[in-house]
């Protein structure tokens, strides 16, 4: 949060101290308030802030080696929890345009959602998606809800951001000459990546896609109902993580607010 500035003159300044030093004793600490954010309709309680930032925070640990010393115990708290406000505020907004858009999960869909994750939470975690779920420090049904909305999300993602955005001739035909000299490289047997203009324009929508979802979602945003409550003020940066060797680090995971779209449209 940013400090609002104030100027007074120091005359005024201690002699309002002093006399409110005096007159009564000090004020109690105000109370935290029972919301961390609000998207339309949607709330976000500050104890479900507290435990997806929690949630956060061990992952940071355990899986990309995050250190820190004790005395920066809260910062990165705070760090954290304002990363999943940030996180749920982005998924509401997103889930709450893809309702609008018409967009439906159906139960189908949210159950391979749930095994794509089971597959991580498994090789990852050592536990069963199922196992995970039920166990969810935040409530078994707004996981669910979570599931859900990643579904719409990834449909609206690649209809509204993804087939929209523009591939020229050359950006085109350049990815079919990248693909061509890469395939060229790969040994006697290999998979090779296709050739194709279909194929090269997914690959061009892929590598503009981070760009074109900010831009895209910063529209959105201004125009949602968004509505954060104080929090802790987060550090200026993150807790740098522990380096290892190369070989011993495992792979970083990746944030779920902001999902790659799960169907690639054709080329158009």
């Amino acid at each position: 949060m940013r400090n609002a500035k104030c100027v007074f003159s120091a005359a005024a300044a201690a002699a309002a101290a002093i006399a409110v030093r005096a007159a009564a004793p000090a004020a109690p600490a105000p109370a935290k308030p029972a919301f961390a954010a609000m998207v339309g309709s949607n709330v976000l309680s500050a104890a479900e802030a507290d435990a997806r930032g929690k949630v956060l925070l061990e992952d940071e640990r355990r899986f990309n080696m995050l250190s820190y010393t004790p005395d920066m115990q809260q910062e990165a708290e705070a760090h954290y929890r304002n990363e999943a406000v940030e996180r749920w505020i982005c998924g509401k907004v997103l889930a709450d345009e893809a309702r609008r858009l018409g967009f439906k999960a159906s139960a189908a869909e949210i159950s391979a959602q749930i095994l794509k994750m089971d597959s991580v939470l498994r090789r990852k975690r050592g536990v069963t998606a199922d196992k995970f779920i039920k166990s969810c420090p935040f409530g078994e049904d707004v996981l669910r809800a979570d599931i859900e909305n990643a579904v719409l999300i990834d449909k609206l993602l690649a209809a509204e951001v993804f087939a929209k955005i523009p591939v020229s001739d050359a950006e085109m035909l350049a990815a079919v000459d990248a693909a061509r000299a890469a395939n060229a490289k790969l040994k006697p047997g290999a998979r090779k990546a296709p050739e194709t203009a279909a194929a090269a324009i997914v690959a061009v929508r892929r590598k503009k896609f981070p760009a074109a979802f900010r831009a895209w979602y910063a529209g959105l945003r201004k125009k949602a109902a968004v509505k954060k409550a104080d929090s802790p003020k987060p550090p200026a940066k993150k807790p740098a993580a522990a380096k290892k060797p190369a070989a011993e680090k495992p792979a970083a995971s990746k944030p779920p607010a902001k999902a790659a779209p799960a169907k690639k449209p054709a080329a158009g």
